[in-house]
């Protein structure tokens, strides 16, 4: 005899059907992410109300654009300036190693800084680098670069920037995927989820998700490399992203009851 299926959600799983009470539940816990995110790094009630109202006014008139992330443009034009230290011959060896920079002088860190962040100082882009980790400034004053990649391991308004960021690249993806428009050809959207890994193996998974990680994203950065051109003033162009995210959230354990036991008759 078959088994009965396990009992499963109600919602629905027909395509074009959600229905305002499942809308209502995804906007519900969305913001409720959202909010849980600042109240984390210390905003307060007052303040993410302020915010929602002024959203909410302007949201019509001023759809978000990636261009508002001001903090976050300075990040990816360091990435750029990072990118073609180790790409370029003037600023590689003889076997394609990044070469330590002068800060000043012809094929310099300067002739860098300059190219990608020229409103900022060399030394300011400098000392950027510096603090997240990707340069070290020698005795002799030269620039050592480390990895080709930032990271920002503190919260600044570069790591609030691009939480805007991921969010947009997701919503946008999600959209052109299920909106109709990508039927054709849809996006990258794939993903991974496990539920019941040990936490024990969680250092495992990071260090495995970081290799493979940086092994696609360097494909990519290469093919983008090899046919980013500069375009005319009169080109179209468009702003495009791959964002590799690991996540691991602990499950709670439960707190198992202790069997009642029963009440002893007084004599």
């Amino acid at each position: 005899m078959a088994k009965r299926p396990r009992s499963r959600s109600r919602t629905t799983l027909a395509s074009g059907s959600v229905t305002p009470k499942e809308l209502f539940a995804s906007m519900e816990q969305t913001l409720r992410l959202w909010m849980g995110f600042y109240r984390q790094i210390g905003a307060t009630q007052k303040s993410m109300r302020a915010a929602f109202a002024a959203a909410d006014k302007n949201a019509a008139r001023k759809p978000y654009r990636m261009s508002e992330a001001k903090a976050f443009e300075i990040f990816r034009s360091a990435g750029d300036l990072i990118d073609t230290w180790y790409r370029e011959a003037n600023y590689v060896d003889d076997v394609g190693i990044p070469r330590v920079l002068p800060l000043h002088g012809p094929n310099g860190f300067e002739t860098l800084s300059k190219r990608y962040l020229p409103d900022h100082s060399p030394e300011e882009v400098a000392r950027f680098l510096a603090d997240v980790g990707v340069v070290t400034r020698l005795a002799n004053g030269g620039l050592k670069v480390h990895r080709r990649t930032p990271l920002i391991h503190q919260l600044n308004a570069v790591t609030l920037d691009r939480y805007a960021v991921l969010t947009h690249g997701l919503s946008e993806t999600l959209l052109w995927n299920f909106g109709g428009r990508g039927h054709a050809q849809p996006r990258l959207e794939r993903q991974v989820h496990a539920t019941h890994l040990p936490v024990g193996l969680i250092p495992e998974f990071n260090a495995k998700t970081k290799e493979v990680g940086a092994l696609a994203i360097g494909q990519i950065e290469n093919w983008l490399a090899s046919r980013n051109q500069p375009a005319s003033p009169s080109s179209a162009t468009a702003r495009v992203g791959v964002n590799l995210v690991a996540y691991v959230e602990e499950s709670t354990p439960v707190k198992l009851r202790r069997p009642s036991q029963p009440r002893r008759r007084r004599p």
